[in-house]
């Protein structure tokens, strides 16, 4: 079994509600300050005119998360897309193994990997600037590091 989806399968066995149902896919940072949400399209933008509504389904195997559109959300190498097409494997997320950074929430998680950032040299920071693709942070992204949770709507 692949390793990253035995990690999804482990961190979706959680009791906890977040990823259920109807929300928006909110981008937290480190210290739990809200930056913005994920679009239908899964770019990170601080306008809240574009946020989706994300419809989230858990069970023992993992986390299944669809836009709006009716299209699957997950990765895509390393990137976070809603698509068709995507595999079993790439659509199943599970909860940041690691343990979530705050109490009373869950992140979104592929296995060992969670910590998201911006593919361009910016992210943004007001409703004007341009969403943006995000992916699994490494050394050469500009910070802030988001991670993936959930507001239920």
């Amino acid at each position: 079994m692949n390793s990253i989806l035995l990690f999804s399968l482990l961190g979706a066995a959680a009791s906890a509600l977040d990823f259920q149902g109807a929300g928006q896919i909110r981008t937290w940072n480190q210290t739990g300050t809200d930056l913005g949400c994920l679009t239908k399209q899964a770019q990170w933008t601080v306008d809240e005119t574009q946020c989706d509504s994300f419809s989230g389904k858990r069970n023992a195997t993992g986390i299944y998360l669809t836009a709006s559109t009716g299209v699957p959300c997950g990765i895509d190498n390393v990137k976070v897309v809603c698509q068709d097409g995507l595999s079993t494997v790439t659509s199943t997320w599970g909860l940041f193994y690691g343990g979530s950074p705050y109490p009373d929430h869950d992140v979104l998680g592929f296995g060992e990997y969670g910590l998201m950032a911006s593919t361009e040299d910016y992210v943004p920071t007001k409703a004007t600037d341009a969403p943006v693709t995000i992916e699994f942070w490494g050394d050469t992204n500009v910070q802030p590091f988001v991670w993936l949770t959930w507001k239920a709507t």
